[in-house]
């Protein structure tokens, strides 16, 4: 009877040597993990690479996850153009992480030379209602000797062919490369706008007479759909002192 007494005793310190409270588990048992989505504006798939190995290809618009990171522990996210040789001149994005415990770092990578955007960005910023547009303009000098005149335009912008004021949106400024505010779209009409010199209010024209410009035949072109190709680019061009407003403008997907 002794011996048995022993024993279930000896059982028992065993059990509570190896045994831990409820929910008090090893550091090494908490994991963690990292999203990262590669917007659809980027122009190229990307390469993703944990402390020097490769974890996956991310295409445009898609994402891809990294699970079962030790949580607390850290380490090294480099990023790069896919199918292109990984040298600094490739590199989207570089970082150090602390993986969270039981949680997920999530993180928005893009590269896009229309936009003039590579690395880590906030999405929002370029975020489009459904039914709007949102514009930007884009400088280009064909000629070397001729400097950008402006750094700003005013641009006003028309529901449908402009007829009169009560037609337009207010005069908004725009500074080159960066979006305006959103515009609302009406259904079935296309969009116009002119393009004004802020200092002395003249509207420009291109090389020969015309003042309006159809942005975009958002009206019955196929290829929109609200929210989705939502940020035109207008490239100006400027030769020997004329200019001239491309048309169509660049439609960029945001979804």
């Amino acid at each position: 009877m002794k011996g048995n007494i022993i024993i279930a005793v000896s059982l028992m310190s065993l059990i509570a040597i190896f045994s831990c409270r409820k929910g008090d588990y090893a550091p090494e048992h908490y994991y963690g993990g990292i999203n990262i989505n590669n917007s659809a504006l980027s122009v190229a798939g990307m390469d993703v690479f944990m402390d020097g190995t490769k974890a996956g290809t991310i295409s445009p618009g898609k994402s891809i996850d990294l699970n079962l990171l030790t949580a607390g522990a850290s380490g090294h996210l480099t990023i790069y153009k896919a199918d292109s040789a990984h040298t600094a001149d490739n590199l989207v994005a570089d970082t150090m992480l602390t993986f969270p415990k039981n949680n997920k770092i999530s993180l928005d990578v893009i590269c896009s030379e229309l936009l003039q955007i590579k690395g880590f960005w906030d999405k929002s910023i370029l975020s489009v209602p459904s039914d709007s547009v949102r514009v930007r303009i884009k400088y280009v000098s064909t000629v070397t000797t001729i400097t950008k005149p402006l750094n700003a335009y005013n641009i006003r912008l028309f529901n449908g062919a402009p007829k009169t004021a009560r037609d337009s949106f207010p005069v908004v400024p725009l500074t080159i490369n960066n979006y305006s505010q959103a515009f609302t779209l009406k259904k079935g009409l296309d969009l116009y706008y002119r393009m004004i010199d802020p200092a002395t209010g003249a509207y420009l024209k291109d090389n020969t007479t015309n003042y309006f410009f159809r942005l975009y035949n958002f009206g019955t072109s196929t290829v929109y759909v609200g929210g989705s190709y939502a940020l035109v680019t207008i490239t100006i061009s400027e030769n020997a002192g004329n200019y001239k407003l491309t048309y169509p403008a660049t439609l960029q997907k945001v979804n």
